[in-house]
């Protein structure tokens, strides 16, 4: 009789199998942090771990533990499915955790708190595939739980993870797997910083809905329409399929090499109920790399990336999204493009295109639109504010566009979509001559910063100024504004009046510092102001001065005027008398005396009127004409006025010594 032999699988063969097709270390450790934030409820999860001794140690804090002995057993049993996975788990199949656990290490222990009791198994996997052992060797304990929660498992490494075990990549993993979950993650003692791998840092964003097809079984996609939750007309905002995945086309404001949680190239990032499935960095399956960086030089796409996000739904009867995008049972995503649904992969390679093609755009327009990058430079440089702006950006932008004033050497720069200019020209720069639109517009640029930096410089003098007189007069802030500008009129008119020949430009002056300083006497709080007083005192006194000199000389001129008047009246009464007592004129002319003879000859004509008729000879040599109407009134100099008005006051000693001193100022 022939004895059947036994061709079952040996546990050897099994721990083999997983360690050649399971997961890495990281996607090991994210497993059993997925088990804690899935299973146990935890808040908190850490990892310790020692890379000489090679001992690694993950711990969590849920408050149920594994919950019960079937749940620790299932753990430790390849092969078996936990029924209570749903859509709405991280874990897809329930038993990722022990495979983990054998792929990563030669020796565990799991301790777990539940019913208030401390629970713990162990195994040595080195003697289990020796002695072909499908149970752990160390058999289960219980001991009282001491208040204790959570759930710890600690693991001998196995030798070959000892260089991978790299503090910046475990940090990296966790930080992109689990930047949108709750969950605190502490590794070594130092709690893990969480941010998206691009920052937010957006420049162009498009989202499609991605829409499975029952009838056709397929994949379709729509741009998805924003909603706006605080219409009140929801009726006229179109109603969208509930999508089965959303896709988002991003363009980033630098490369995607720039972000340190993304990767060298742009690629896929694909989350699975908000965790990230593929956290050692962005995939490239099918031709989804080669669309978001086709093109050349500026134009190739570094800042573009997509991100797929999805429930496990159920398509159909056998089908559901994990199927569609080669995930594995440790949750990472397969990028051999035979694994995913052709319509899916096909869909996310045109919008790979799609916004490569809106990024190669914007390039273009940048490239086009020179001009009015300088052109908006100027705008923010006249309508930049001195007292309020950061005069930095002045001093900045100066900097900038004198270097290329100089040599006239520009580039886009390509991780900033910004004109740079290098002092010396370098690859993929350019050089424009002096006289073009560009320079000429470069060179307004300049000079409207100097006069910023200028006004900057007057406005920080005027401030040192106030603060002088704010502490000097004893007046707040805002009230040592006012004097200075009060101040600043006085001083203007005190340097206008030593250059003024006019009595009424002097007036008007005098008027002006009178006017000022009696504002500052009345400024509130004010103190020390015997100076603008006295000032005050004088200039009234000089304005009496110069009025009484005015009247003067007004009584003067209207004498004068009427002198000339009356010479005007009396040489016109001779002229016509003149006129009239001539031998011709219109009276011989009427009665034929003589005709054009008579008037040529002597009849009363030009002659008569030029030789005595009282004519413009008499006029010019005696009749009262211009010599009288334009003879000169001399006016006074001023400073002789003010000595003559010392002389009055010869009794008055402090009014003299006023005067005086106002003199010596002018």
């Amino acid at each position: 009789m022939t004895t059947t032999p036994d061709c079952r699988e040996s546990f050897e063969s099994r721990v083999d199998t997983i360690r050649r097709d399971g997961p890495s270390l990281f996607t090991g450790l994210l497993e059993s942090s997925d088990n804690s934030y899935d299973w146990g409820k935890a808040e908190n999860f850490c990892i310790k771990y020692d890379a000489e001794r090679m001992t690694l140690a993950i711990k969590d804090d849920g408050k149920n533990g594994f919950g019960s002995h079937e749940a620790m057993y299932r753990w430790v049993t390849l092969g078996k499915k936990n029924e209570s996975v749903t859509s709405k788990t991280v874990g897809k199949f329930g038993m990722g955790g022990y495979s983990s656990i054998i792929c990563i290490a030669n020796h565990y222990s799991l301790t777990t708190h539940f019913e208030g009791k401390k629970h713990t198994i162990s195994s040595d996997i080195i003697k289990m595939c020796r002695e072909n052992i499908w149970e752990p060797t160390g058999p289960l304990e219980e001991t009282p739980s001491n208040g204790n929660i959570g759930t710890e498992i600690k693991v001998s490494l196995r030798p070959m993870f000892q260089n991978v075990l790299d503090h910046n990549t475990i940090e990296r993993n966790f930080a992109r797997a689990y930047h949108r979950i709750p969950l605190k993650i502490n590794i070594n003692g130092k709690e893990l910083e969480k941010f998206s791998p691009y920052e937010d840092d957006i420049k162009e964003e498009y989202k499609f809905n991605i829409l499975w097809n029952r009838e056709r079984q397929t994949f379709t996609s729509e741009r998805k329409v924003e909603r706006n939750p605080d219409s009140d007309y929801e009726e006229e905002q179109e109603e969208q399929e509930e999508p089965t995945a959303t896709l988002r086309c991003i363009i980033l404001k630098k490369k995607v090499s720039s972000y340190p949680h993304l990767g060298k190239q742009p690629g896929l990032d694909v989350y699975r109920i908000d965790r990230l499935s593929n956290s050692d960095g962005p995939i490239h399956v099918g031709d989804i790399g080669k669309n978001l960086t086709k093109g050349a030089g500026n134009t190739q796409g570094q800042k573009c990336h997509i991100i797929l996000d999805y429930e496990p739904l159920k398509l159909t009867d056998k089908m559901n999204m994990d199927d569609c995008v080669g995930l594995t049972s440790y949750k990472e995503i397969s990028e051999d493009k035979n694994k995913w649904n052709v319509d899916l992969l096909k869909i996310l390679e045109e919008k790979a295109l799609f916004i490569n093609n809106r990024y190669t755009k914007i390039v273009s327009d940048l490239m086009n639109g020179h001009e009015d990058v300088l052109t908006q430079d100027l705008l923010e440089i006249k309508n930049f504010n001195v007292e309020l702006g950061d005069i930095k950006f002045i001093k900045s932008k100066k900097d900038k566009y004198e270097v290329f004033d100089k040599n006239g050497n520009f580039m886009l720069n390509e991780d900033t979509d910004e004109w740079v200019y290098p002092e010396h020209k370098v690859e993929g720069s350019k050089n424009i001559r002096k006289g073009t639109k560009l320079r000429n517009l470069c060179n307004t640029i300049i000079n409207t910063a100097n006069k910023k930096l200028n006004e900057h410089k007057q406005f920080k003098k005027k401030q040192d100024e106030i603060n002088i007189l704010s502490e000097k007069h004893t007046v707040e802030k805002i009230h040592a504004g006012c004097l200075y500008d009060h101040n600043m009129i006085i001083q203007g008119e005190r340097k206008k009046l030593s250059n003024q020949s006019s009595l009424d430009e002097k007036k008007i002056s005098i008027e002006k510092i009178i006017d000022n300083c009696g504002k500052i006497t009345k400024l509130p709080g004010v103190s020390n102001i015997s100076e603008y007083e006295e000032l005050k005192v004088s200039m009234e006194q000089l304005l009496e001065e110069i009025i009484s000199e005015q009247d003067r000389l007004a009584e003067e001129e209207n004498e004068e005027d009427s002198e000339v008047d009356e010479s005007e009246e009396e040489s016109e009464e001779e002229s016509e008398e003149e006129i009239e007592d001539g031998s011709g004129g219109e009276e011989d002319i009427e009665d034929g005396g003589g005709g054009e003879e008579d008037i040529e000859d002597g009849g009363g004509g030009e002659e008569d009127i030029e030789v005595g008729g009282g004519g413009e000879e008499d006029i010019e040599d005696g009749g009262g004409g211009e010599e009288v109407v334009e003879e000169v009134v001399e006016e006074k100099n001023f400073k002789d006025i003010l000595y003559e008005t010392v002389e009055k006051y010869q009794n008055d000693p402090d009014k003299q010594k006023t005067i005086l001193d106002f003199l010596a100022s002018l």
